[in-house]
């Protein structure tokens, strides 16, 4: 069996969507072309040969089955998964029919001009991409059991949310890669939530000792929208030549890779996502307006800041990506 959107052979399908949803997706359509350009199968600049896939995608009359990383793709774009068939009409799922060769008839007007719209936008979100230096880390070989060092090292014997630089793909090189621990019994419920949308927002925090660079990073609750099923605070300093390297790093790469880790350093599920994730602004904002250079001023800013606003206080603060 082949994922209907990336190629790649898999055992089991992660999910089914509708034709429609895939198609007038931006996101699918960019993981779709990236996977198309990587084989040397397409050109995105090409606009007039890249109509033909919209019609290639759209001609499917049945639901698209995609690969774990296509699905958590679409999941995060917002699109309806469906775990079964049986859960989703088994036809009437195209919005064209071939009528001859290389001509086709619209069945859905509406959804075709939706569906070239986003196979465009995306196709131009890529060729500005290739005009930066972007790090292109999107993961295609599977699902991932990454044998990374022992937390401990880095975290103590706590629990929580740290980024890191480490090589998981030797095509790819050194990229930051996010780490989300939890050792008590939680961690099973958190593993196996569906859709899992990792959520960010960041800011600048005004204490005594100067202005601090917050992130806070979140998952929601597919049960619950008032509340995420968990959250996490992470503070760093770009004056840090490290911490500098590692902001950079992350607001270049094309996807972002996070690992779910529970007992005894053992990786409990692993999710890819598409770089939509803000970082730039704040480092902007942070260049403007100063940040804390002194180290031990870091230590008692953080302590002085998490004793005047909690998670939920942070959460409730401005926008989120």
């Amino acid at each position: 069996m082949n994922c209907d959107l990336c190629g790649a052979r898999m055992a089991t399908q992660s999910g089914f969507f509708t034709t429609k949803e895939v198609v007038t997706s931006q996101d699918c359509w960019e993981l779709y072309l990236r996977n198309e350009m990587n084989a040397g199968l397409i050109d995105a600049q090409n606009i007039d040969v890249l109509k033909w896939r919209v019609v290639k995608i759209a001609l499917q009359d049945t639901p698209l089955a995609l690969c774990y990383l296509c699905a958590n793709t679409a999941i995060h774009a917002g699109l309806n998964s469906y775990s079964s068939l049986s859960e989703i009409a088994a036809s009437g799922h195209a919005l064209c029919r071939r009528i001859a060769p290389m001509v086709f008839e619209s069945l859905d007007e509406e959804g075709m001009e939706l569906a070239e719209k986003a196979m465009n936008s995306a196709a131009t979100k890529i060729l500005e991409d290739n005009k930066k230096d972007v790090i292109r880390n999107q993961w295609s070989r599977g699902k991932i059991c990454y044998d990374f060092p022992n937390l401990d090292e880095c975290m103590g014997s706590r629990d929580g949310f740290i980024a890191l630089k480490a090589v998981i793909d030797e095509r790819v090189g050194e990229e930051v890669v996010l780490f989300i621990r939890d050792q008590t019994p939680f961690m099973e419920k958190l593993k196996s939530v569906a859709p899992f949308r990792f959520m960010m927002k960041n800011g600048i925090g005004k204490t005594s000792y100067g202005n601090l660079i917050f992130f806070l990073f979140w998952v929601d609750d597919p049960e619950n929208s008032k509340k995420p099923i968990s959250m996490w605070d992470w503070f760093v300093n770009p004056s840090e030549e490290y911490y500098a390297d590692l902001l950079d790093k992350m607001s270049r790469q094309s996807h972002w890779h996070l690992f779910l880790v529970g007992k005894d350093n053992q990786q409990t599920n692993f999710f890819e996502f598409k770089n939509n994730y803000e970082i730039l602004d704040v480092l902007e904002l942070a260049k403007k307006t100063g940040v804390i250079e002194n180290a031990e001023s870091m230590k008692s800013a953080i302590l002085e800041f998490q004793s005047q606003y909690t998670l939920d206080d942070m959460y409730n603060m401005g926008s989120a990506s």
